[in-house]
């Protein structure tokens, strides 16, 4: 697991919310493949199918929360909950902006921008552990090297 410090922005709320957090994952992208037939591109003949990147795919985000500040987190979680199962019941009138937020992760080596989130599932694991893990599904990510030269 990695060790982050993140911020969450309008989880929950329409203000941020800091803390420390272990990543069971990390961003992952992968490219859909598409192949195509024989053709001329941009003034160049393919002899043979070629393949080019498609649709990106963001795999799902694993964070695991120790929620001891007087389980503010647990708070905010359920909040943030519960604005998606409100948006979901409003279908007629949904807005994605109404409950994804935003989560900036960062540590010594790497920083991560994660944008357009929301929560797939969350665990509370057991009644004598403070830990909550998170599966977070987004729709973007980027990427900021921490490391100098």
């Amino acid at each position: 697991m990695i060790n982050y410090n993140a911020i969450f922005n309008n989880f929950g709320t329409d203000g941020n919310f800091g803390t420390a957090l272990k990543a069971k994952t990390r961003p992952s992208i992968t490219f859909e493949e598409i192949e195509l037939p024989p053709q001329y591109i941009l003034g160049k003949f393919y002899d043979r199918p070629i393949k080019i990147a498609g649709n990106i795919n963001w795999e799902p985000l694993v964070l695991i929360i120790d929620d001891k500040e007087p389980y503010k987190f647990s708070e905010l979680l359920q909040k943030q909950l519960q604005e998606q199962q409100i948006a979901l019941q409003n279908s007629t009138n949904l807005s994605v902006d109404s409950y994804k937020f935003n989560i900036d992760l960062s540590n010594e080596n790497e920083a991560f921008n994660i944008q357009g989130a929301f929560v797939s599932s969350a665990d509370w694991k057991d009644l004598n552990s403070s830990e909550i893990e998170l599966t977070i599904i987004f729709d973007y990510a980027m990427m900021a090297s921490m490391l100098e030269g």
